[in-house]
């Protein structure tokens, strides 16, 4: 769990509405999952962007400012 507050990444994400053009939207999407061999995956590593603006670390999410 990230020690970071879940006011802090709505903090974050309204500081990157107020940087969009009026009418504009963001959209973020997670990393994937990648698969190492038949059986196993690579250890997951979220997309940072992603993360910085959620905490959210599940792969292929998405979310969406306007």
């Amino acid at each position: 769990m990230s020690e970071i507050s879940r006011q802090e990444f709505q903090r974050r994400r309204q500081a990157l509405v107020e940087q969009m053009q009026p009418g504009s939207a963001a959209l973020i999407f997670a990393a994937p999952e990648v698969t190492r061999s038949a059986d196993s995956e690579y250890p997951y590593r979220q997309n940072s962007d992603f993360w910085y603006f959620t905490g959210f670390n599940e792969p292929e999410a998405g979310a969406g400012a306007d």
